[in-house]
C-alpha cells in the first residue's frame, strides 16, 4: 500500500488548526522521548552497524515526530515568538540549576523546544553547548575521582543533550 503525502504549502500550514490539543502535546512528547531513549538504549548495545544504523534512523523519525508535535500548527511568526519565550525560560532554568530536572520544566527542555520552532537560533545552539559543557565536565570532575558509574552518567548526558534527544 503506497501512501501519498501533499506537498507543503505555507499558506494552508499557517491556516490549519493545532493537530493535537495543547492539553494533550506533553504527553505526546514525553510518549516520545521513551521511545527516543529505548531506541538510544538499543543503538548503544547494538551488535551489528546495519541494526544500529536503522535504531538510529528511526531516532531521527521519533526527532522528526516531536518537532511537528512542538510545532502543532503554529506559523512561522508563532513559532518564532515562543521560541523567544522559551530562551528565556531557559536562561532561568539554566541559573536556577534546573539543567535537565523536572522533566518537561528545565534548562535542556526549553532550550531543545526553541531549537525545533527556530532551528537556526543562535541562543538555543548556545544554550545547549552550555548544557553539554555542564555535564562534560561533571563528567571528567566523577573520571578524576574514579567515580566510573557517575562519570559514564555524565557522559551519556553530554552526548544526549549535544545529539538533541532524550536525558531523563
Amino acid at each position: 500500500m503506497t501512501v501519498q503525502i501533499e506537498n507543503a504549502s505555507p499558506l494552508r500550514d499557517a491556516q490549519m488548526p493545532p493537530v493535537i490539543p495543547d492539553s494533550m502535546t506533553g504527553v505526546a512528547k514525553g510518549a516520545l522521548d521513551l521511545v527516543d531513549r529505548a531506541l538510544g538504549a538499543g543503538q548503544t548495545g547494538a551488535k551489528s552497524e546495519k541494526i544500529g544504523g536503522l535504531l538510529a534512523a528511526a531516532s531521527d523519525t521519533v526527532a522528526d515526530m516531536r518537532g511537528r508535535v512542538t510545532r502543532n500548527g503554529m506559523n512561522s511568526e508563532q513559532a518564532t515568538g515562543k521560541a523567544l519565550a522559551l530562551l528565556e525560560k531557559g536562561a532561568a532554568h539554566f541559573a536556577a540549576g534546573r539543567y535537565i530536572a523536572p522533566v518537561g520544566d528545565n534548562a535542556y527542555d526549553a532550550y531543545r523546544e526553541a531549537l525545533t520552532l527556530d532551528p537556526d537560533n543562535a541562543a538555543a545552539r548556545a544554550g545547549i553547548a552550555s548544557l553539554r559543557e555542564h555535564f562534560a565536565k561533571k563528567a571528567e570532575g566523577a573520571r578524576d575521582a574514579k567515580q566510573w558509574e557517575s562519570a559514564n552518567s555524565f557522559f551519556e548526558i553530554a552526548i544526549a543533550i549535544s545529539n538533541l534527544r532524550a536525558v531523563n
